[in-house]
């Protein structure tokens, strides 16, 4: 996964924001971009890699879980697809990650 670090690197400052939280709105922005990006196939192999990177690193590895990650990513895909989240997406997430 050391290539997809960079990607990660680049993609959490706009996820976090200043705050630096990671939770599950947070997991779900991630998904969006990732899909958006590189495509439902590629997200997911790369969404799960730089969860359970960020549960490892975190010291919480027991958090991360391939089925529900995936699943996710694979819903998240979906929506994308018929163009129902793209709305959604503007109006739960300010620019830096914020909840409205």
């Amino acid at each position: 996964m050391p290539h997809h670090d960079a990607d990660l690197a680049a993609l959490l400052p706009e996820i976090t924001g200043p705050s630096g939280q990671f939770r599950h709105r947070q997991h779900i922005h991630l998904a969006f971009l990732a899909v958006r990006r590189y495509g439902m196939p590629e997200a997911t192999t790369r969404i799960c890699g730089w969860i359970r990177h960020i549960a490892a690193y975190e010291r919480a590895p027991q958090k991360y879980h391939h089925t529900v990650s995936r699943a996710w990513v694979e819903i998240v895909a979906h929506h994308v697809d018929v163009g129902g989240i793209v709305a959604g997406v503007t109006t739960c997430w300010r620019p830096g990650g914020g909840e409205r």
